[in-house]
């Protein structure tokens, strides 16, 4: 009976044994989540840099020389037209003192006098702008003529943009430059600028910003950089046996947190996107979630 018993429980230590490695070797086999890669349209991106400025902008300039007496409005002042911004006093015999009004409605940008300051014939004094319409004007190159078209859609980014911008805010080109400036060698584009009236309050004059025109769409294959690699050589794809392959990639342009793979990649793999352990090569995996 003794025996027996022994045997028995030989036999269940063999068990438990052989349970635990079975569990070992599971939780040593990688885990790991996989999607099919496709091949999608893309869409190039040219960008420029630019400067949102009022479409309609008038500078005022000193009729005569004379010493400023009076400043009646401030910078930054919204002024209606023929509103007083000065009185200036030519100080010549015949010459009376004369007030310089705004031209048109509009906010005072610049004013770069002071009341008791001597001014030139033709001097600058200030500008006048309407903030209710916009424009930015690019330099584009030769080449990137052969992209830009008369009412084609921009995207605009500037730094620290609401989120709340997107879509609403955008440009379409309204005018190119027959004729290239001679030190730069560029043409100048003139692009109208969008913006639905409740976000109008969040532009402001002399912003920088990235101006993005989309060149002709184009077939390829684009992944996030997780997928890959840190450097961005390397994938890991499975075949039908679920068997770990290691494979060189290139990479072509990056589209923020993706880019693409110009080799190494075709529509249908099944890429590895993550896993528990890297799996060795040639290894069979567990494809699950993490």
């Amino acid at each position: 009976m003794r025996k027996a018993f022994s045997f028995l429980s030989f036999l269940f230590f063999i068990s438990c044994e052989a349970t635990e490695e079975k569990a070992s070797l599971e939780e040593e086999t990688p885990k790991v989540l996989v999607t099919k890669v496709q091949e999608i349209e893309i869409s190039d991106p040219i960008v420029f840099a630019g400067t949102l400025e009022p479409s309609q902008k008038i500078s005022l300039y000193g009729k005569a020389s004379g010493l400023v007496q009076e400043v009646y409005s401030s910078f930054g002042e919204f002024l209606k037209k023929n509103q007083k911004i000065m009185l200036i006093d030519p100080q010549k015999v015949g010459f009376q003192p004369f007030i310089l009004h705004s031209p048109m409605e509009g906010v005072l940008l610049d004013l770069s006098v002071k009341a008791g300051e001597f001014i030139q014939l033709n001097q600058k004094l200030g500008v006048v702008a309407q903030l209710k319409q916009f424009e930015v004007s690019v330099q584009a190159s030769t080449q990137d003529l052969f992209f830009l078209k008369i009412g084609e859609k921009v995207k605009f980014f500037f730094e620290g943009m609401d989120s709340s911008l997107e879509g609403k805010f955008y440009g379409k080109v309204d005018a190119i430059s027959p004729m290239a400036d001679r030190d730069l060698g560029t043409f100048k584009v003139k692009i109208k600028v969008f913006c639905e009236e409740a976000y109008e309050k969040n532009l402001r004059a002399g912003t920088f910003l990235e101006v993005t025109l989309f060149t002709k769409v184009r077939k390829g294959i684009k992944v996030p950089s997780l997928y890959l690699r840190k450097d961005g050589t390397q994938a890991v794809l499975l075949s039908k046996e679920d068997k770990a392959t290691w494979v060189p990639i290139e990479t072509g342009e990056v589209y923020g947190e993706s880019l693409e793979v110009t080799k190494g990649l075709k529509a249908g793999d099944r890429l590895v996107t993550s896993f528990s352990r890297p799996p060795k090569e040639g290894e069979k995996v567990i494809v699950s979630k993490l």
